[in-house]
């Protein structure tokens, strides 16, 4: 099973459609879940985008679930493990669409609210919600294992040789 993640904005690109369309027809087990923040770069969705992203998807006969509670993990988690199972089982792709809020400007570390296209209040709402804010003993929990296991791969990936140019074209189709 293979698993794309991207944001609502990158669905304005050709090779998605094209993914779509080549994962339903070869029956390729990819969910597709699409990190949707209601924004495209510097711009409300809506403003950008005449279309609505799952229906796009049930187009190309996949599959589609909404999960608005983006910034609930117990929720994410739940739904998650079933749409994981049944691609697995039938092997056929799906498209999730998570709602989310963007917390920095499209492209930084800054901050664009002075830039008209979202407010500061929106991000307060989220961040009453957020479980990384909210539940600081979860967080506590896990944060020294997951700290150790990006240390473990970045440490992998700098030991790691650069792939020869025999290497390249592998598994190319």
């Amino acid at each position: 099973m293979i698993v794309t993640v991207f944001g609502a904005g990158a669905t304005e690109q050709g090779v998605f459609h094209e993914s779509l369309n080549f994962a339903a027809l070869q029956r390729v087990p990819v969910l597709f879940v699409c990190e949707n923040n209601g924004l495209a770069v510097h711009s409300q969705q809506s403003a950008r985008q005449s279309y609505n992203v799952l229906e796009l998807a049930k187009v190309y006969g996949l599959p589609v679930t909404s999960i608005a509670e983006g910034y609930d993990d117990h929720i994410v988690f739940k739904r998650m493990q079933s749409i994981v199972s049944r691609v697995r089982t039938t092997s056929q792709p799906q498209l999730v669409e998570i709602k989310t809020f963007r917390y920095k400007e499209h492209v930084g570390p800054g901050e664009d609210w002075d830039a008209g296209y979202r407010h500061r209040q929106d991000l307060v709402r989220w961040q009453q919600q957020d479980p990384l804010i909210n539940r600081s003993d979860l967080v506590a929990r896990f944060e020294h294992s997951i700290r150790e296991e990006i240390a473990e791969a970045v440490m992998f990936a700098e030991a790691s040789q650069w792939p020869s140019e025999e290497a390249l074209l592998t598994d190319v189709i």
